[in-house]
């Protein structure tokens, strides 16, 4: 019987531990500045299709994390970087690059030097 006769199931029946979200779980590697916000915690696990999504769900974790990577505006400092798989989101789509389940995020605070 083909699906357009009507067959229909339910994926949970077939795998009680899969969920189907909207929203994405990604690794999120905290510098060592930030921990203080995140009760010590250098790795975190948070959702967010996007980084300005990601950074909406930590805050609501972990209240005033936003605060110290967006300025007044709610765009990101120009002294933290956020890369994504290793990829500078400033070459990619900025606060709008998008996330997938799996990915890693990490949070890098500019060093400068002379």
């Amino acid at each position: 019987m083909a699906a357009s006769d009507g067959l229909r199931f339910n994926v949970a029946q077939f795998s009680p531990n899969l969920y189907l979200s909207q929203n994405m779980a990604v690794k999120v590697l905290v510098p060592t500045p930030l921990q203080k916000l995140t009760q010590d915690q250098a790795t975190l696990e948070c959702e967010g299709n996007s980084i300005a999504e990601l950074i909406e769900s930590l805050d609501q974790s972990f209240p005033g994390i936003k605060a110290r990577l967006c300025d007044d505006q709610g765009q990101l400092r120009r002294f933290i970087n956020f890369y994504v798989n290793s990829e500078d989101i400033r070459f990619l789509e900025g606060q709008n690059t998008p996330l997938t389940a799996g990915d890693e995020v990490s949070i890098v605070p500019a060093v400068a030097g002379g």
